[in-house]
């Protein structure tokens, strides 16, 4: 018996795959039988965490504050990414964006086809509304 361990690579995308075998040699009499296949179900599988870190404050009302995404993907698997950076009220979209990623500013989100795996940053800057007060006079 002859054992064979393949590794599947991490940005192999799910499919169907046919492993084939064969074997030939002088004494053989009966070549019907020198050919096998074994069929491989490829899924993918991963872990996805997201961390966010905010510039320190306090924040100026009028000004921008800038957030930090940082996304991992601890694996096995290479795995597409979508990343929704919900604002609270007082906070308007200024800019989201990431190298590797394609991010939209009016959603506030952010998508990233075959994210390796690893950690990958996204930078969403925001703005709050200035403050106005009423004086008497």
């Amino acid at each position: 018996m002859i054992e064979v361990t393949a590794a599947v690579a991490a940005d192999v995308h799910p499919q169907h795959l046919v492993n084939v075998a064969d074997v030939t040699g002088p004494e053989d009499f009966d070549p019907t039988n020198n050919h096998a296949e074994a069929d491989v179900e490829i899924v993918t599988l991963a872990e996805l965490s997201i961390t966010k870190v905010v510039a320190d404050g306090p924040w100026i009302a009028g000004t921008e504050v800038q957030y930090t995404l940082t996304v991992r993907n601890d694996g096995p698997s290479v795995a597409d990414a979508f990343v929704t950076d919900v604002l609270p009220d007082g906070l308007s979209a200024v800019s989201i964006a990431g190298e590797g990623w394609t991010c939209d500013d009016a959603s506030e989100s952010c998508l990233r086809a075959d994210h390796p795996l690893g950690e990958s940053t996204i930078t969403s800057s925001r703005s709050s509304p200035p403050v106005f007060r009423r004086v008497r006079s």
